[in-house]
């Protein structure tokens, strides 16, 4: 009874009309809030505290008290289920580390040149998540994916793997999600199939968009 129903994050689901959001994820819970100035901002942000509180109260008896470093408060920026949210560029993504050093690890191994077919598939796998905010980009990746598994030990990798690998350290920077950018006034359908493919679109008013 401490969230309201009306304001809650599904996955799959359209996001709510709401200045104020929240969801949870196993026992990860996560509460936005959209405030602004003037009165409406504050009420937001009381109705963000009282919320948290009631929240915090009803964990607390249910499992104790929650860790201390995850446990964020009034931020604008944070990692949020896994992904990092930053509230002051408007942007979320995989976190700035954690891509860093998978552009680091790509790079260097296109540039040894070898490998051995389960390295490439792992670091091909461990891209997926942080490219889920620039899908995209996930054109880049095809010949990491077909890396020959039935040789054992190092094998050379081809100038396509290469290639891709390259790639990846280059667009790193770029594989985050801009939650300001403007909604197109489009809605577009795709099909294919392995010999064809097919689109259509409609145009919306700006307020169904």
């Amino acid at each position: 009874g401490a969230l309201d129903p009306s304001c809650e994050v599904h996955y799959g689901a359209p996001l709510p009309r709401s200045k104020t959001l929240h969801g949870v994820m196993i026992d990860d819970r996560v509460a936005l809030s959209i405030i602004g100035p003037g009165p409406t901002g504050r009420a937001s942000r009381e109705r963000a505290d009282r919320e948290w509180a009631a929240a915090m109260d009803a964990y607390a008896m249910s499992c104790g008290q929650p860790v201390e470093e995850k446990t964020l408060r009034h931020a604008g920026a944070g990692r949020v289920w896994g992904a990092w949210l930053d509230g002051q560029r408007g942007t979320i993504g995989g976190p700035p580390a954690r891509r860093a050093a998978l552009a680091m690890l790509s790079l260097r191994l296109a540039a040894c040149g070898w490998g051995t077919a389960p390295l490439v598939r792992s670091l091909a796998g461990s891209w997926v998540f942080p490219l889920l905010f620039r899908r995209e980009a996930l054109a880049f990746l095809q010949g990491v994916f077909h890396v020959d598994l039935a040789v054992e030990g190092l094998q050379r990798l081809s100038p396509g793997v290469r290639t891709e690998l390259t790639l990846m350290a280059l667009v790193t920077p770029l594989l985050v999600t801009d939650l300001r950018a403007p909604v197109a006034p489009v809605l577009w359908c795709t099909d294919a199939s392995p010999k064809v493919g097919a689109l259509v679109r409609a145009r919306l008013s700006p307020r169904v968009a």
